[in-house]
């Protein structure tokens, strides 16, 4: 049996080798402005994130923008009239020069500001125990779509498979699926073979191992490669750890209590990397440059009330971690800037608690007290989005027992108390995107009721 050592060596001397090309950027909430109003004039729009390159391009749904790179951390692009002329959405990503791989998109709303929220559900039905959802463009037509993982196991109606909607841009959706292998649960969307096109990395947990699925010129999507992972693999996060400018994955291995690290090769395939162990039974995993040293670092959640953040070494591999006690028992992370002084935040779902914890960042890295929102019942996903076009992001939950929770931002890292929405949904994850192109961001969110639901504004 070859040494994992000496193979983790070798990974990372094949590799090493493209270092000089640029990483794949990372894109950070907010965007500056946060929203615009329909028929204003042309503006300069601020990107801050990781990994941005002399040369690097800003895209507003795929249109290249005139672009000029501040610093590693941020860029400001020309945004002309006639894209903001209507009520729509912008969808932000860069890429860097002589790249077709583009960030993850951020969203801009062009809308006016909502006194109050109102969601209108649709479900898409037919659905068996549906699990992560995850929006892109992956038919770059400027419209956000959806891929949601269903697992339907011994109930099954329906095979193991990705449920893939393409946004028809009015509240609508035409229906794909694809077929996977057992037990398809944790999801994330990427340009896995440098083609200029999002793919697919999911998680099965029947087999300890990941599938990738790369677009066809036809617009479907075939199985490209898999990698192995550790015992019941769960969720997934993709980054370029190594910056050699082609997307990485780490996978948490729940009853493994490891991190499994692969390596991507602009192909469609992934080499095995470092095994990490931050602590037991992870869970959710996020990707962020917390510490601002341009190099990507993972936060993931473990022994049910620990946050452990592992800082990136730029090659693949990270550090020892950093713990942090809070709450009861973690089921998600996201981050932003939430209160405008340039440092990352986190917020983390509790499950047990009914309650957002919301980390305000410090300019070392290091993560503040977390302070407790409550939420609807049983909250197992966050999003953070401008829900009601104020300038100032606010919290979408998927609630197991309450539907989806609101948390409108007050825009200094504080939230004001939660609405319910939807009430009776069972929601296990929530994304967003502008289903209906008028501005507003909507939610999908997928049920334990055997649908995916929609809600527009």
């Amino acid at each position: 049996m070859r040494n994992p050592v000496s193979l983790l060596t070798l990974v990372l001397t094949l590799t090493a080798g493209l270092a000089a090309q640029s990483p794949v950027p990372v894109l950070y909430q907010p965007l500056r402005p946060v929203t615009v109003a329909p028929g204003g004039r042309a503006f300069t729009l601020t990107v801050h994130g990781t990994g941005l390159a002399a040369g690097a391009t800003a895209f507003w749904n795929n249109r290249p923008l005139t672009t000029r790179v501040v610093s590693s951390s941020k860029l400001q692009a020309k945004v002309p009239a006639s894209l903001i002329a209507t009520a729509t959405t912008g969808i932000v990503t860069v890429a860097n020069a002589g790249s077709k791989v583009v960030s993850n998109p951020v969203l801009l709303p062009v809308t006016t500001p909502e006194t109050a929220i109102h969601f209108n559900v649709a479900s898409i039905g037919g659905v068996d125990l549906p699990q992560q959802v995850v929006t892109a463009d992956f038919n770059r037509d400027g419209k956000m779509d959806f891929a949601s993982t269903i697992a339907p196991g011994f109930r099954a109606t329906t095979a193991d498979a990705v449920v893939v909607g393409l946004s028809n841009g009015d509240g609508s959706f035409t229906q794909t699926t694809v077929p996977t292998g057992q037990c398809p649960i944790g999801i994330v969307a990427g340009d896995f073979n440098a083609d200029g096109r999002q793919d697919m990395a999911v998680v099965l947990d029947g087999s300890a191992e990941v599938e990738i699925f790369v677009q066809t010129t036809a617009g479907g999507f075939r199985m490209a490669s898999t990698a192995a992972t550790g015992t019941t693999p769960g969720s997934v996060a993709t980054g370029d750890f190594n910056r050699d400018g082609a997307l990485d994955l780490a996978v948490t291995n729940n009853l493994a209590n490891s991190v499994s690290i692969l390596l991507g090769s602009n192909d469609g395939s992934f080499l095995p990397g470092q095994t990490l162990a931050p602590g037991s039974q992870p869970g959710p995993i996020l990707v962020a440059d917390l510490n601002r040293d341009n190099i990507l670092d993972l936060v993931v959640g473990s022994g049910q009330n620990k946050i452990s953040i592992l800082p990136g070494n730029g090659d693949g591999t990270f550090g020892a971690a950093v713990n942090y006690s809070v709450g009861s028992f973690l089921r998600s992370f996201a981050v932003a800037d939430l209160n405008g002084d340039g440092l990352l935040d986190l917020v983390a779902s509790d499950g047990f608690a009914n309650a957002e914890y919301v980390l305000l960042g410090n300019a070392d890295g290091s993560l503040q007290n977390g302070v407790a929102y409550a939420t609807g019942k049983d909250p197992l996903q966050v999003v953070i989005a401008d829900l009601d076009g104020d300038g100032r992001l606010d919290l979408a939950t998927a609630n197991l027992f309450a539907g989806i929770s609101i948390l409108r931002g007050n825009g200094d890292g504080s939230f004001q108390a939660h609405t319910e929405h939807a009430s009776t949904l069972s929601a296990v994850a929530v994304a967003a995107g502008d289903f209906d192109l008028d501005g507003k961001l909507d939610l999908v969110a997928p049920s334990v009721s055997n649908s995916i639901d929609v809600l527009t504004q």
